[in-house]
C-alpha cells in the first residue's frame, strides 16, 4: 500500500485481503525509532480490527495494508471514489498523511458484499439533518446509523451514510427520524444505490407508532416500598497492600430471603456497611414492604454473606451475618459472625455465645445444611480474604448443637481450613447419594468439589470437575439447568472483557514471596503479552512504577523502562524458581453453567457472549418466563478495581431465556426491561401473593432495586 498522499491501486491479490476478506492477524510488525529530533519519538504501527458480529474482533492491520510504522494522530472515513466501500484518511505528525483506498469492491468485478448509501437533506436550518437517525431492517436484521459526523477535534467524516448489506441485494424497508421527531418510511429499495432523503417528504409518509411490546420487568422500587441505600464507609485498600486487584472493602450488600414473621409470605434482609443498620423488610398482604433496622446502637461490622435459617429449631428463620471489610487486622472481633435469634414474630436479639470466639475472617459466603443427619442445620462458611493477600483465609465448618455451633473443620474436612479465597458456596447433593455435598469457588482456584461421606468431606475436584477450571469465580447457583433430575452449576467468573485472554496454554499466574525483604508479601501477577514478534510471553501484569511503589527494588534492579518491559519471572524473583513460591494460576475468565451428568462429574459449557461482558456477582435461575425451562438472569461489575485495570462497568444486567435445547439466548435489557447500572453485589427472587415474582438488586452504595416479572409476559 503506497502512502505519502497519493492515491494507492493495490493490485487484485492484494484486494482479496482489504477491509472484509482479512481473516488472521498481522505478522511481525516491529516500531522503528526516529533520531531526528532532540526527543525521540517511536513510530508505530496503525490497526484495523474486522468486526465478526459477535462482539469479536480480528487484527487484519497488515493484511490490509494500514501497517507502515508512523505517528499519527487522527483518522476519517468517506467514499472517496465513490464506489460503496469506506476509504481513510489518516494524519501523521512530520509526515504526509496516508489516503489509504478501500478494494472491497473491484470494478469491473461482481460485488461479494452490497451497500446502501443515503444522501440527507434536512430544513434549511439543518441542510444535512445533523441528529437524524436511520434504522434500516434487512433479511431480519436491524442496523442503526445517526447523522453526527464529527469525530475528534476539528474532525469529521462523510456526511454521506453508507450501510453494509452484505450478501442481501435489497433493503426491506428504511425508517428514518428526522431531528425534529417527524418519521419517514421507505420500503423495498434495491442494494448498490444512492437514496436521497428529504425532510419535506416525512409528513406526507409518516407511519402511525407500532404498539409497544409488553416487557417481560417493570422496575416497581418505589412502588413496594422498598425504600434502602446502602452507604459505603471509604477505605483505601491500596495503602495497605499496593498490588491487590481490587479492593475487598465494599464488596456489599448481600440479601438472604426467608419468612421472618411466620406469616407465610417470604421476607428478606439486606445487610449494611460500617456504622450503617442492615434492614428486615416483611412483606404485608398488599404485597408491599415494611422494613426495620436490625441494630439501632453504634456497629462496627460491615455486614457480609447472610443468611435466614432455624438455627435453634424453634420453627422460625433466624438470621446469621457474617463480617468483612479490609480495615482491620486478620482476627479481628469485628470479623466474627453474628448470630441473631427470631422471637417468632420478626424480632431479632443477638446471641452473643451461638458461635465460637475463635470464628474470625472475611467472609465470602455462608451456605446451610443438615450436613451430619443429625436434624439441625449446620454452616459453611468461606473466608474471602486475608491481610497477607493472596494467602488463604480460614475457613469453616460449624456443627449445630441446638443454636450453639462448634468448629469442626479440623475433624470434619482440614483441607478446608485454608481452601483459598472463597467467594461463593452451595450445599447440594451432586452424587445422588442422599448426603448434601459442598461445592466452593473463589478467586485463583478452580470449582472445588467436596463429597460427604456421613458427615466427613472428601476432596474430589480431580474426577468431578472439567478440565480448565481455574478462576476469578464470583457467584454460584445449584439448579436442574436440563431437567434431567440431578442438579447442574452455573458459575459466575470474571468474564471475557478483560485483558487477560487465558487458556490452558496462557494462563494469569499470582506468585508472592517477599522480594525486598522487609516482612511483608509481595504478590505479582503475570499474563500472557504478544511481543514484538508476534507471540505470546508472560510478563507482569503491573508497569515498573506500580510494582516499585510496594516494591522499591525494583527501580534500582531496572534503571531503565525499556529493561523492565522484557523482564520475566526469572528477572522479578531473583534467585527463585516457581515451585519455592506460593503459585496460583486462571485458565477461565468466562462465566459457565456446568452439566451434571448423573454421576458426580460434570461437563463445562461457556454462556453467551452477553453474558462476558463483565464479572457476574449474582445469578438467579428459575423459570422466570413460565415457558417450563429455566432462565438466567446475571448481574455484576466492579468498581472496585485499581486504577491502572480500570472498573468492570460493562454490565447493565442479562437475561438468558432458556430453552429445550440446553442452550440460552439473550434478550437484551431494553427488550426485556431487566436493565440495572452500578456495582451489582447480589439478587434475590421473591414471590408475592397469586404466584407474582420480583427481583430484588444489592447495589454497592446505592439504592436497593426491584423489578416486578409481569403476569401478562407469563405463559400459562
Amino acid at each position: 500500500m503506497a502512502s505519502g498522499g497519493t492515491l494507492s491501486t493495490p493490485t487484485s491479490s492484494n484486494s482479496a485481503a482489504k477491509y472484509s476478506a482479512a481473516t488472521r492477524p498481522g505478522p511481525n510488525r516491529k516500531p522503528s525509532f526516529a533520531k531526528d529530533s532532540e526527543l525521540d519519538h517511536v513510530n508505530l504501527p496503525n490497526y484495523l480490527y474486522l468486526n465478526h458480529g459477535n462482539y469479536s474482533f480480528t487484527d487484519a492491520s497488515a493484511d490490509a495494508g494500514i501497517d507502515e510504522p508512523s505517528m499519527s494522530n487522527g483518522a476519517v472515513y468517506a467514499d472517496l471514489d465513490n464506489d460503496g466501500d469506506l476509504d481513510l484518511v489518516v494524519n501523521n505528525i512530520d509526515k504526509e498523511a496516508f489516503v489509504f483506498i478501500n478494494n472491497t469492491v473491484q470494478k469491473g468485478q461482481p460485488p461479494q458484499s452490497h451497500f446502501l448509501r443515503l444522501r440527507l437533506k434536512g430544513d434549511s436550518l439543518n441542510k444535512n439533518a445533523f441528529g437524524a437517525k436511520v434504522q434500516l431492517y434487512s433479511d431480519g436484521h436491524m442496523q442503526m446509523e445517526e447523522q453526527d459526523p464529527v469525530r475528534g477535534y476539528f474532525s469529521s467524516v462523510d456526511q454521506q451514510l453508507l450501510f453494509g448489506l452484505g450478501k442481501s441485494r435489497q433493503v426491506d424497508s428504511l425508517v428514518i427520524t428526522w431531528p425534529d421527531d417527524k418519521k419517514q418510511t421507505v420500503k423495498n429499495i434495491p442494494a448498490d444505490t444512492l437514496l436521497t432523503l428529504s425532510w419535506p417528504n416525512a409528513a406526507k409518509t409518516q407511519p402511525s407508532s407500532p404498539p409497544d411490546t409488553p416487557r417481560l420487568f417493570s422496575d416497581i422500587t418505589t412502588d413496594a416500598g422498598l425504600l434502602y441505600r446502602h452507604h459505603e464507609n471509604p477505605f483505601n485498600d491500596f495503602a495497605l497492600q499496593r498490588l491487590l486487584p481490587h479492593k475487598y472493602s465494599q464488596l456489599g450488600p448481600f440479601i438472604t430471603t426467608g419468612d421472618i414473621d411466620k406469616d407465610g409470605m417470604t421476607d428478606f434482609f439486606v445487610g449494611g456497611a460500617f456504622n450503617f443498620s442492615g434492614k428486615l423488610f416483611t412483606q404485608q398482604k398488599n404485597r408491599s414492604f415494611k422494613s426495620k433496622n436490625l441494630v439501632d446502637s453504634i456497629k462496627m461490622e460491615e455486614d457480609m454473606a447472610c443468611i435466614l435459617f432455624d438455627a435453634d429449631g424453634d420453627g422460625d428463620s433466624d438470621l446469621l451475618v457474617t463480617g468483612g471489610g479490609y480495615q482491620y487486622e486478620d482476627g479481628s472481633p469485628y470479623y466474627k459472625p453474628r448470630l441473631y435469634i427470631n422471637d417468632g414474630k420478626g424480632g431479632f436479639t443477638l446471641s452473643k455465645n451461638a458461635i465460637p470466639d475463635a470464628v474470625r475472617t472475611i467472609a465470602g459466603c455462608v451456605t446451610v445444611a443438615d450436613m451430619d443427619n443429625d436434624g439441625d442445620p449446620d454452616l459453611f462458611i468461606g473466608g474471602r480474604v486475608s491481610k497477607e493477600y493472596p494467602l488463604s483465609p480460614r475457613s469453616y465448618i460449624l456443627r449445630n448443637d441446638k443454636g450453639r455451633f462448634t468448629d469442626v473443620t479440623a475433624e470434619v474436612c482440614p483441607a478446608l481450613e485454608k481452601a483459598g479465597m472463597i467467594t461463593t458456596a452451595v450445599w447440594m447433593d451432586f452424587n445422588n447419594d442422599k448426603q448434601p455435598d459442598l461445592v466452593l469457588a473463589g478467586e485463583w482456584m478452580p470449582v472445588r468439589f467436596f463429597k460427604n461421606d456421613h458427615g466427613r468431606l472428601h476432596e474430589v475436584t480431580d474426577s468431578s470437575s472439567p478440565p480448565n477450571m481455574h478462576g476469578m469465580w464470583r457467584s454460584l447457583v445449584a439448579a436442574d439447568i436440563d431437567g434431567d433430575g440431578d442438579l447442574d452449576l452455573v458459575a459466575g467468573n470474571l468474564g471475557g472483557n478483560c485483558d487477560y485472554h487465558v487458556s490452558a496454554a496462557t494462563p494469569m499466574e499470582l506468585f508472592a514471596a517477599d522480594i525486598d525483604g522487609n516482612g511483608i508479601i509481595d504478590p505479582v501477577m503475570f499474563y500472557y503479552i504478544k511481543d514484538q514478534d508476534g507471540s505470546r510471553r508472560s510478563y507482569p501484569a503491573y508497569g515498573r512504577s506500580q510494582l516499585a511503589s510496594q516494591v522499591p527494588v525494583i527501580k534500582k534492579r531496572f534503571l531503565l523502562y525499556e529493561d523492565y518491559a522484557k523482564a520475566g519471572f526469572s528477572d522479578i524473583f531473583l534467585k527463585k524458581s516457581k515451585k519455592d513460591l506460593p503459585q496460583l494460576y486462571c485458565d477461565e475468565t468466562r462465566t459457565c453453567w456446568l452439566e451434571n451428568t448423573g454421576n458426580g462429574k460434570f461437563i463445562k459449557h461457556p454462556l453467551p457472549v452477553e453474558a462476558q461482558f463483565s464479572p457476574v456477582n449474582a445469578i438467579i435461575c428459575d423459570d422466570i418466563d413460565n415457558d417450563g425451562y429455566k432462565d438466567l438472569l446475571l448481574a455484576g461489575n466492579d468498581y472496585q478495581t485499581d486504577v491502572i485495570t480500570g472498573r468492570y462497568d460493562a454490565s447493565y444486567g442479562c437475561f438468558l431465556r432458556g430453552g429445550p435445547d440446553k442452550q440460552f439466548i439473550s434478550v437484551p435489557p431494553a427488550a426485556s426491561g431487566f436493565l440495572l447500572q452500578g456495582d451489582i453485589k447480589d439478587m434475590a427472587l421473591i414471590r408475592l401473593a397469586k404466584g407474582e415474582k420480583i427481583v430484588l438488586t444489592a447495589v454497592n452504595n446505592d439504592s436497593l432495586r426491584a423489578f416486578r416479572v409481569n403476569p401478562r409476559q407469563q405463559k400459562q
